[in-house]
């Protein structure tokens, strides 16, 4: 289950920018065991369709689904979220899906932050409604046409009130619309190294809305895709002041699989970092850095390449500016400094200099990376040119001998 303790984080000596979170709980929208009240209720939740509460068993959870065909289930909160464009939020799911299917299975289930009320969510869309206005995380687990992708797959809609969620294409042009790519998670139906999967959403006001998702091993969270930038300036313009609501939804046609939640947690982040990378490292996730903002090197020093590069080109070029005036005798110390890339200071500058010599021994080992791939590649293209000139003479050679052939064969036969 999640755990609505404060997360453990790198010590703040080891990176200044990252603290231990401070998470305070929202009870409002909190769904626990066991779920409903004596008069079969829940008292954050409007719960509807085909749910069904099993308090026994390995997971106690609200089943969303069954393992049956047909089925539509769905809960959303019954108060709206916090301003997501004035507070930090974090959002802690557990749950499971799985069923007898080991090949085929289906439909899936999705997130909701919408600004619809509970009556009018439920709908086409994993049980949820089409044409929202909102944010939807897509947890879709089966593939009806999208080559190149590994199902099952999580995705984010942006929805503007208007667009359809395109069913056919397993929503591929919501998300080249959104700009935010998905992340397959192969092997999260039936899960069995985990008790559940845990799914966490955390929203950092005008930085980020991030996904992580925990379901292959216990330890293991993983980067699944991050809003920043354009596509969360887009969202905001969507959604607007208008008050968002919680909801999870789920759905089963031809095919069948069970949905089941066990638990649900809303925290309130003090002190959330304005950059994801920070995010990740306090949040203890270790896969899917490609899709961090930032990286951490082997000394566990947290830098930005973007912004590293920056800076050594401005220090490049200062140091280019200064090193005539250095070399007329002014300044024996700086002279020095830079030619040999220190200064007698302190441990503290030492250990800075060294790091961000590292940083710059990176940057340049990357920009020489990327000049001898694309070296390589324009070799490989003049290779295939060559080979392909090569093989169309051959063919027109053997084509030519052939009816050359043909004809000597006509002439000795008197035709």
């Amino acid at each position: 289950m999640v755990s609505a303790a404060e997360s453990t984080s790198p010590t703040p000596d080891q990176h200044t920018d990252i603290v231990s979170l401070k998470k305070l709980p929202l009870d409002s929208y909190t769904m626990t065991y066991p779920f409903l009240d004596s008069y079969f209720r829940n008292s954050n939740f409007e719960i509807g369709g085909d749910v069904s509460v099993l308090r026994s068993g390995s997971f106690p959870s609200v089943q969303l689904t069954r393992d049956e065909n047909g089925q539509n289930g769905w809960m959303y909160s019954k108060s709206p979220l916090p301003s997501l464009t004035e507070n930090d939020i974090e959002i802690e799911i557990a749950f499971k899906i799985g069923g007898a299917g080991q090949s085929l299975y289906g439909d899936g289930m999705a997130i909701w932050l919408t600004t619809t009320s509970s009556q009018d969510t439920h709908g086409s869309v994993f049980g949820g409604m089409d044409k929202f206005t909102g944010l939807a995380i897509l947890i879709d687990t089966y593939k009806n046409n999208r080559p190149g992708l590994t199902f099952p797959y999580i995705m984010p809609m942006l929805g503007d009130g208007q667009s359809s969620y395109d069913n056919d294409h397993d929503g591929k042009q919501n998300e080249l619309d959104f700009g935010v790519d998905g992340c397959g998670v192969r092997g999260l139906h039936n899960a069995h190294r985990v008790k559940n999967s845990q799914l966490r959403i955390t929203s950092v006001h005008g930085k980020f809305i991030s996904v992580d998702i925990l379901y292959r091993n216990e330890d293991t969270w993983k980067t699944c895709f991050l809003i920043s930038g354009e596509p969360l300036q887009r969202f905001y313009e969507v959604v607007g002041d208008k008050p968002l609501y919680l909801g999870l939804s789920a759905h089963t046609g031809d095919l069948s699989e069970y949905h089941s939640v066990g638990e649900v947690r809303v925290n309130s982040l003090s002190n959330a970092p304005g950059k994801y990378t920070y995010l990740a490292i306090a949040n203890k996730v270790n896969e899917g850095q490609s899709r961090w903002d930032g990286y951490v090197d082997d000394d566990g020093e947290v830098y930005f390449p973007d912004e590293d590069e920056e800076e050594y080109e401005q220090e490049e070029e200062e140091s280019a500016k200064q090193a005539p005036v250095a070399n007329r005798g002014g300044n024996r110390e700086r002279d020095n400094y830079h030619k040999l890339g220190y200064f007698a200071g302190s441990k503290k500058a030492h250990d800075k200099i060294n790091r961000r010599n590292k940083r710059k021994a990176k940057l340049i080992a990357a920009r020489n990376q990327r000049a001898k791939s694309t070296w390589v590649f324009k070799i490989l293209q003049i290779l295939m040119f060559v080979v392909f000139v090569v093989g169309a003479y051959a063919v027109v050679a053997i084509y030519r001998a052939n009816n050359r052939s043909k004809r000597r064969n006509s002439s000795s036969l008197g035709f």
